[in-house]
């Protein structure tokens, strides 16, 4: 049934409105967001006693939940989970997020304020932790994350030799805030151009210690958290938050990861036509995440194949058979 386009289109029918969809997902979500890495997420006790190796586990739990709950529950667009203000905390999540909550196990939905800085994907203390040292919180690899993971962006690798030592040096009297300590950072010329593209996405994040606790001051200064991205000036994090809900390379950069992962395969040019395609369907679709999956299971390239490598090493011409083809 499934080498016809009608027994096709049932099965994969029958598979998106299925529970086990959410095993797909959040397989996803774990290569998209580079989740994995919160297995081996550790704190310094001393400076963030509140956070354990429970936190760790809820801090994962909770952004699966919150993705799940708007793109796959809800269907809400895409972009709304850079603003969205509904997610889920837990007992343990709650000392972090300074937020009561009333069960003593198990997870309460939990609604912030329009005006609360809390909310969107950014804003999780899973993102922001995972995304910092164990003693610090880090602009620069909150920075790389968002530039990476969620638009698809180049970051270069920092150049050898460098210099860390006031970027390190959380208690030095002169530079007294991250943005004063990569300032600094940024006069070396070698490090200057990537932290320009970097640091102000990280730096908006800064009201967020290295545990994903709020925080308005470092040292007893106020924090700045105003930046500019790809020629956009803002003042705060849910500023940038909308940007980024507006910027086309975060649907973009979504619908290219999910389409490799789907496949498996290197980017072939079949793929590249075929990403336009998936891209301009995406956006007529209101960006329905799980319409997304249905079509690339669906899609005639999801079932493209190549001729092996011949022996000896010479590359036969790649053939990319359909499942039209196949019937033939």
């Amino acid at each position: 049934e499934l080498h016809s386009r009608e027994g096709l289109e049932a099965q994969v029918e029958r598979m998106i409105a299925s529970e086990n969809l959410r095993q797909g997902s959040r397989a996803f979500y774990d290569d998209f967001l580079d989740l994995s890495r919160f297995s081996s997420l550790e704190k310094d006790k001393l400076i963030y006693p509140a956070f354990n190796q429970a936190v760790a586990e809820d801090a994962h739990e909770q952004l699966m939940m919150f993705l799940d709950h708007h793109l796959i529950d809800n269907e809400a667009p895409y972009p709304s989970i850079f603003t969205a203000k509904e997610t889920f905390l837990t007992r343990s999540l709650g000392m972090i997020y300074a937020v009561p909550v009333v069960p003593s196990e198990g997870w309460e939905l939990v609604r912030f304020p329009e005006d609360d800085i809390r909310g969107g994907l950014l804003s999780h203390a899973g993102f922001t932790a995972l995304h910092s040292h164990p003693g610090r919180s880090s602009a620069t690899l909150r920075g790389i994350a968002v530039r990476q993971s969620l638009l698809c962006q180049t970051v270069a690798p920092a150049p050898a030799a460098v210099n860390f030592t006031v970027v390190q040096d959380v208690d030095n009297p002169e530079f007294r805030t991250a943005r004063a300590r990569l300032t600094q950072h940024r006069t070396d010329a070698a490090c200057a151009s990537c932290h320009r593209f970097i640091d102000p996405i990280g730096l908006s994040l800064e009201n967020f210690d290295g545990a994903g606790m709020y925080r308005i001051r470092e040292h007893g200064e106020m924090i700045d958290t105003s930046g500019e991205v790809d020629g956009i000036a803002y003042d705060d994090l849910p500023a940038l938050e909308n940007i980024l809900a507006n910027h086309e390379a975060a649907t973009s950069c979504v619908v290219e990861r999910l389409q490799h992962y789907a496949t498996g395969r290197s980017n072939t040019e079949i793929d590249s036509y075929w990403n336009v395609e998936l891209m301009r369907g995406f956006e007529r679709s209101d960006y329905n995440f799980r319409e997304l999956m249905a079509t690339i299971a669906r899609s005639e390239e999801f079932y493209a194949v190549s001729f092996p490598e011949a022996e000896g090493g010479e590359d036969l011409q790649q053939a990319n058979i359909t499942t039209q083809e196949r019937n033939s």
